[in-house]
Order: structure tokens, then C-alpha cells, then sequence
């Protein structure tokens, strides 16, 4: 299963599992917004891949592997954060 807010990452990362692994694995794309289809492939799905904003949610409600996914590394957030703190 493939959880994200983005649009974009959704067909993104089910076509990079599919170039992969082929019919071997059936790939889920689920909208983070859609709470209930979400909720319902992480208790049934093998394993779970998201964005990191919806990671730590769906990971709540599985038990399954899950792979989170950071389009922007962590240390890239501390420097922008160091340039521009909050006021």
C-alpha cells in the first residue's frame, strides 16, 4: 500500500514498485485524505509506503512493514530552520 498527501508521489512510487517487481506484488495507491480506504489497507496490506507527513498516522495502524518516504532530508529542515527561525 502507498499512502501520501501528494498527487504527485502517489503513481510515482506504485510505478517505480511495478518497474521493479512486475506482477509480482499488487501496489495500492490510497490518498491520505481517504481515511477509511487508508486505514483499511494498513491492516490488511503486506507492507506500507508513505510520505513523511502521513507516516507517522498510518504507521499507528499497522503492524506491517512501513517504508516512509522524505522527498526533503532532515538536515536540509535544520538548515532551513537555522536560516529562518520561528518568530
Amino acid at each position: 500500500g502507498i499512502v501520501s498527501v501528494s498527487p504527485i508521489l502517489l503513481p510515482t512510487v506504485a510505478t517505480v514498485i511495478a518497474s521493479i517487481r512486475g506482477d509480482d506484488v499488487l501496489v495500492r495507491p490510497v490518498p491520505f485524505d481517504d481515511e477509511e480506504e487508508w486505514m483499511r489497507l494498513a491492516r490488511t496490506a503486506d507492507a506500507m509506503v508513505c510520505d513523511s507527513v502521513s507516516g507517522e498516522r498510518v504507521g499507528r495502524h499497522t503492524r506491517k512493514t512501513l517504508r516512509v518516504i522524505r522527498l526533503v532530508p532532515e538536515t536540509t529542515i535544520a538548515q532551513l530552520r537555522e536560516h529562518f527561525p520561528a518568530s
